[in-house]
């Protein structure tokens, strides 16, 4: 009876464990946006063991040879950013081995390993690292680390196992996405994808009520720079200008390059004064950024064109992109290197 007891309990666990891992799964699941993703696995993981005081993602990117790490909190928050070389740190070590890790007084036990600059915090006594292996191939890594000495139980690394199944298939799901979405050289999202979630975000407004805004960006003069110096000078300059945007984006922002030398920028709950604000800073970045390529340093500006929901009174997404191109023509009939907004009482104007 005793035995049949213990057979039981032990069932009773690995079924709990097992629909903990199938709902946190789909959560995770849920995401394809590789950013919002690692932030879920991150408030999922650290919701579901209490003792983390930090808790650490790393994605390996094969294209510059570098572990991007992203470091949250207990709560979820999320503190820095950072690259690890292959194999650096215990981190790197759980990657390079294949293999969990878990350190019950890690700074005692940290000393064998000969890798102590990933753990400079003398407050930190526990820690546990797996890699993220997905069909063979180790795409990324997670650990935990507590204030706590043995935080860490037989149970938790249980769950942090089936997370870590999970998320490596996640995360490769999300790659595959961001291929098929992205656009490679500027780092934006593609045409199609702009136009899917403009259709989205404009559903969303009329449901909910509330203001997004469209910004259109045309370089100026490119392509004369283009014919000059050829198609790389352009290149270097397109890809500048995409990672200048991008730098000025929120997370829930949608830039894409929209064709040739234009780009388009989804702005949701942005208002028309604030989407003309977030033009403005970038056309500054723009306007001061050097590029230098080939011996070379390039200078370029850009006209911005700015409509609003409903500020611009569009009757459909169509509609108020095309106000925002009217804008755009109108900067560039107004001297370019300027930002435009479409209004009401300005529209015989354009």
């Amino acid at each position: 009876l005793h035995t049949l007891e213990e057979t039981k309990h032990e069932l009773q666990t690995n079924i709990a464990t097992l629909e903990t891992i199938n709902r946190v799964g789909n959560s995770i699941n849920e995401n394809l946006e590789i950013k919002e993703l690692l932030k879920v696995i991150a408030t999922e993981t650290i919701s579901l063991i209490h003792k983390t005081s930090l808790f650490l993602i790393g994605t390996w990117n094969e294209n510059v040879q570098r572990v991007h790490c992203t470091v949250f909190d207990g709560n979820g928050k999320e503190l820095e950013s950072k690259d690890l070389k292959w194999g650096e740190g215990l981190t790197g070590y759980v990657m390079s081995s294949r293999e969990g890790l878990i350190l019950n007084e890690v700074q005692t036990q940290k000393k064998s390993f000969q890798l102590p600059e990933e753990f400079d915090d003398p407050s930190i006594h526990s820690w546990v690292g797996l890699p993220l292996i997905n069909q063979d191939e180790v795409i990324g890594v997670i650990n935990l680390q507590s204030e706590q000495k043995k935080a860490y139980s037989e149970s938790d690394i249980r769950l942090l196992k089936g997370l870590a199944q999970q998320a490596a298939v996640a995360i490769k799901n999300a790659r595959l996405y961001e291929l098929a979405t992205v656009e490679g050289l500027t780092g934006l999202y593609v045409r199609r994808y702009f136009d899917i979630r403009l259709q989205e975000e404009w559903h969303r407004s009329q449901r909910y009520d509330s203001n997004f805004s469209v910004v259109l960006l045309d370089l100026d003069n490119f392509k004369k720079i283009n014919d000059q110096f050829g198609h790389p000078t352009g290149d270097k300059i397109l890809k500048t200008v995409g990672q200048i945007v991008k730098a000025n984006m929120r997370t829930m922002d949608i830039p894409a390059r929209y064709g040739g030398e234009e780009f388009a920028m989804i702005l949701p709950k942005t208002t028309n004064e604030n989407a003309f604000k977030a033009a403005e800073r970038i056309r500054k970045d723009i306007e001061t950024a050097e590029i230098l390529f080939q011996g070379n340093i390039f200078r370029i500006s850009g006209s911005f064109g700015v409509a609003s929901y409903p500020e611009s009174e569009a009757m459909s997404s169509f509609e108020l992109v095309d106000r925002a191109d009217k804008a755009l023509y109108q900067a560039k009939r107004n001297g370019k290197n300027r930002v435009e907004t479409f209004s009401i009482s300005s529209q015989k104007s354009f």
